[in-house]
């Protein structure tokens, strides 16, 4: 549908849904966006239960048919494509499940059946205020977050549309790596949330907050606010420059146990199937380093006092370490004993977890050494 369209359909499904709902937003689309082939919409605090039901939500909202994969939190919802209006498309019929997933769905009676002129709404049901407004921040302006995500990765940082801003326990990874024999490091465990609120995220990677929730007027100029944050360095400016060499990007990441070249390849394969993700790699990062007065390996972080970190406690550090480190101290300083005593938990867990697995390898490998003793014998 074109963006007239989009916003005046738009427009009439807020108001229907805000009549069963508390809270009803939509994300700031991706800019320049020529055409629309859905609306979706975020919504929490339902006014009724029987709003939550995917059957009900359709016939509350008069929709033509409705689509709900099993354990998912979203409705896809059908509506009539208004009869005065142009661009009526004549639509395939329906499948019985999603089809990027092998999980059956539950559908409305005609769902698979029915053959007419509709417009897509997926309604997306947040359990509460707060995991609205950050799926809200996450999934605004299209792939921002794709273009930020390769930026802070290199630094430990991760983004997760479920549950916020994380950060790895290079602890732990170094430790997985000095002792071996206890496999790879679950996500979960190698983890840490630094913050799940979008202001808190906004004012630690240096982003204006203000101009975040404006739309942008073109790619480029979504380009340049990314550029803005206090991780962003220049393609092949990664290290620093005493071990730069070549552009290879090779270094070692303990926060994951890969290399950052992994990283870059993950961002990479995005190259494919997103136009504004391929612009940002190979147009974009080659003509716009990095400020001169920043540095790739240990940016300036104000904390929350206006105070800069320190940067001389990984002077002596590997590069990769460094960047590790100073997104680490940044954090500690920008969010305070907060999040200091929240990481220190979870690394002291994590490495109990993996102490306790590395110890039980040592006494499995002992015993199971002694002539004519099998580890199912000994019940290992």
């Amino acid at each position: 549908m074109s963006p007239q369209m989009y916003q005046k359909l738009k427009k009439e499904i807020v108001e229907r849904l805000l009549k069963h709902f508390e809270y009803v937003r939509v994300a700031i689309e991706a800019p320049e966006k020529r055409s629309y082939g859905d609306i979706d919409v975020l919504v929490c605090n339902p006014i009724s239960p029987e709003i939550c039901d995917a059957a009900g939500l359709s016939c509350a909202l008069s929709a033509k048919l409705w689509r709900q994969t099993k354990g998912s939190d979203t409705v896809n919802l059908a509506f009539e494509w208004p009869e005065e209006e142009e661009g009526r498309v004549e639509f395939p019929d329906l499948p019985d499940s999603s089809p990027d997933s092998d999980t059956p769905s539950t559908n409305s009676p005609t769902m698979s059946t029915t053959k007419e002129v509709l417009f897509q709404v997926d309604v997306k049901i947040c359990p509460s205020a707060k995991a609205l407004d950050w799926t809200l921040f996450s999934l605004a302006h299209g792939d921002l977050w794709g273009v930020l995500g390769s930026i802070i990765r290199p630094y430990g940082l991760m983004h997760s549309q479920q549950l916020g801003l994380m950060i790895g326990i290079h602890e732990i990874a170094e430790f997985v790596g000095t002792v071996g024999g206890v496999g790879g490091i679950p996500k979960h465990l190698g983890r840490v949330l630094v913050t799940d609120d979008p202001s808190s995220t906004l004012g630690f990677l240096g982003l204006d907050s203000a101009q975040y929730w404006e739309p942008f007027e073109s790619i480029d100029q979504m380009f340049d606010y990314a550029a803005t944050c206090r991780f962003y360095t220049a393609w092949g400016r990664r290290e620093r420059k005493e071990d730069q060499g070549a552009e290879t990007g090779k270094e070692q990441s303990c926060t994951e146990g890969k290399s950052i070249e992994t990283s870059c390849h993950r961002s990479r394969r995005q190259l494919a199937k997103r136009d504004i993700i391929q612009r940002w790699f190979t147009e974009y990062k080659p003509a716009h380093p990095a400020p001169a007065s920043r540095s790739a390996a240990l940016p300036t972080i104000p904390t929350s006092a206006g105070d800069p970190i320190p940067e001389a406690e990984t002077e002596t550090v590997a590069p990769a370490t460094a960047r590790e480190l100073t997104a680490l101290q940044a954090a500690k300083s920008f969010f305070g004993t907060s999040f200091t005593t929240r990481y220190n938990a979870a690394w002291h867990r994590t490495l109990l977890i993996f102490g306790t697995r590395h110890l039980w390898a040592d006494i499995r490998q002992i015993l199971t050494t002694k002539e004519g003793a099998k580890g199912d014998e000994l019940g290992l």
